[in-house]
């Protein structure tokens, strides 16, 4: 019973992150160690790691083997969170998704308490193995490759789509007016109440911090959905990656002509060419980069 109950809690942790796997692939990235195409590879093989082990438990496969596997896999997540912890990061460490909220020091509880049941289920190996070897590697391969399945990571989904949602005769008269035709920009067109531009923002501050973009080369033009947008605009960047970035407020029948209703978009300009076109889906942390420093 203990063994398929910390089974069960190790799939439940790959199941919840699964669910919100964006926002678990842009809290990596949020670390600016590594790039998007890195983290959002990282994401699924933690998924596919913690569903491998909790299955691994209900089908009782190479008991002592999985216990060492599962105390190393334990001690790295506690360092990571103790880590956390030091520097003072109170915010979710994503152990459960965006489904449940856990700061590091809960966390690491979860993990005293996961390691109390792993001390007990270590002595005693229990019944057999419920399947023969070979039917458990089938299992086993299916339930790795699964995540990369259902949530194909955004490199490969970037490499068979272009954006091509932006209407140029309407936006270029309105980056003459914001002085945009000069120089390279890239030129992020918002909308605050947008869950996909709120994400995308996140993307695009964390590329700014880990590339050391300044401000005069990021520009967000947001659609004008309130009369003073001040306040949502200033809300809108303190809760999607802390970064702030110069910004116009766009009128929105101009807004909405300009994107054809679509949102987010990113463009990268030089002078008055348009050099790349974005959304969330698609935007290319290596090219962003080798825009800016070529």
């Amino acid at each position: 019973m203990a063994k398929c109950l910390l089974g069960v809690l190790f799939i439940l942790s790959a199941v919840l992150k699964f669910i919100s796997i964006d926002a678990f692939e842009r809290y990596l990235f949020s670390f600016t160690l590594f790039s998007f195409n890195f983290c959002s590879f990282a994401a699924r093989l933690v998924i596919a790691a913690e569903s491998l082990i909790g299955f691994a438990f209900i089908l009782n496969y190479r008991h002592k083997l999985l216990c060492r596997i599962t105390a190393v896999v334990l001690a790295v997540f506690s360092c990571f969170l103790l880590y956390l912890v030091f520097v003072g990061n109170e915010g979710n460490c994503h152990c459960f998704g965006e489904v449940i909220d856990m700061r590091p020091e809960e966390s690491l509880s979860k993990n005293v308490g996961l390691a109390i049941l792993l001390a007990v289920v270590w002595r005693y190996s229990g019944k057999k193995e419920i399947l023969s070897r070979w039917l458990a590697h089938i299992v086993f391969v299916a339930v790795f490759i699964a995540p990369f399945i259902f949530s194909v990571p955004d490199c490969f989904v970037r490499s068979g789509r272009r954006s091509k949602d932006l209407v140029q005769s309407v936006y270029r008269p309105v980056a003459d007016s914001l002085h945009l035709s000069t120089g390279k920009h890239m030129v992020c067109l918002y909308s605050v109440h947008c869950s996909f531009c709120k994400a995308t923002a996140q993307k695009v501050a964390a590329i700014a911090r880990r590339h050391h973009l300044s401000g005069n080369e990021v520009r967000c033009l947001f659609i004008q959905t309130e009369e003073n947008m001040q306040p949502s605009v200033s809300a809108f960047f303190a809760g999607n990656g802390g970064q702030v970035f110069p910004y116009d407020i766009i009128d929105p029948f101009v807004f909405l002509d300009m994107t054809g209703g679509v949102m987010p978009i990113v463009l990268l300009t030089s002078d008055t060419d348009l050099v790349a076109e974005y959304n969330y889906r698609t935007l290319d942390e290596r090219a962003i980069a080798d825009f800016f420093n070529h």
